[in-house]
């Protein structure tokens, strides 16, 4: 067989001349990067005019987004990741990762359980590792994503296949009465006498997980083991005025820290052990916006 080396120039170009006719494998390489297609590696004729491989030097990134179900739409359409999240995918992109999204089920129409959820987030997961032919991935997640993370991470189908997780405005200790008022507001109009009846019809059965009587003391229960190995980031806004109630803004100034409008930046994990907290200047629906975390923290 043939054994030829090329190094490409300063854009990533390269030739391999006067090779005999028959089909080559090119294999591409660099300390520090892995490449896609996985394996990396690709057969082609003598004649073909060039192969494009992407080299990836970080984990790759997987957003997942939040609830879906305040919103009224009788076409139950899923929610398009790559508006929800606005800019910040382009942003990471641009920092040469590779952004993947878990694509939950969540409308008003209904949101299964989290835990079911978390079974597609896995999917993502695999698929994002499959692309970069990375073994661990960069999970972020806005709101009910965080859960749906945790739900992953903590739970018994686990692969040790996720670096750190950042969590945006997620109820880890459940949402305020605010909230769970809007949430029974929106039982009420779909015809519901209570938001316990509900929650038992399981159409919005992630919605009541998000509750403090109802639900989140159950899921820390069964997601109550800290990973091992997985950097937790706790990231909350500090807009405490909007969409709160006059006792929730009094409640506000007795936490620690403010509140980003529907999750307590105190709320913390429930689990032991140290934790990064960090404060933004948005509200719960415009984490991801101009000001985002991550504008300034991206490396």
């Amino acid at each position: 067989g043939y054994l030829r080396i090329a190094t490409t120039d300063a854009q990533g170009n390269y030739t391999l001349s006067g090779l005999p006719a028959g089909t080559y494998t090119l294999t591409p390489s660099k300390g520090g990067y892995t490449f896609s297609p996985n394996p990396p590696s690709i057969t082609v004729p003598p004649n073909r005019p060039g192969v494009d491989f992407k080299g990836y030097d970080k984990f790759p990134i997987v957003f997942v987004h939040g609830w879906n179900g305040l919103i009224r739409d009788p076409l139950c359409n899923q929610v398009e990741p790559d508006d929800y999240f606005e800019q910040i995918d382009e942003q990471l992109q641009a920092a040469n990762y590779y952004v993947g999204y878990a694509r939950l089920n969540s409308t008003w129409c209904g949101t299964p359980a989290i835990w079911r959820n978390a079974l597609l987030l896995d999917d993502a997961i695999q698929h994002a590792k499959i692309v970069t032919n990375r073994s661990r991935v960069i999970l972020i997640a806005h709101s009910m994503g965080g859960l749906v993370s945790r739900a992953y991470v903590e739970g018994d189908k686990y692969d040790d296949d996720v670096a750190s997780l950042f969590t945006f405005g997620s109820p880890h200790q459940g949402v305020p009465t605010d909230v769970t008022t809007l949430l029974a507001l929106r039982a009420y109009l779909d015809g519901y006498s209570s938001l316990g009846e509900y929650c038992s019809d399981e159409k919005q059965e992630a919605a009541c997980e998000f509750t403090v009587g109802m639900g989140i003391k159950e899921f820390n229960e069964n997601y109550s083991t800290r990973r091992d190995g997985v950097n937790y980031h706790i990231i909350s806004g500090a807009a405490p005025f909007l969409p709160r109630t006059p006792r929730g803004i009094l409640g506000d100034r007795l936490l620690q820290g403010s509140d980003d409008g529907a999750v307590q930046t105190a709320s913390g994990l429930g689990l032991s052990g140290d934790l990064d907290r960090w404060q933004t200047g948005e509200a719960h629906a415009d984490l991801f916006g101009p000001n985002n975390y991550f504008a300034n923290h991206v490396r």
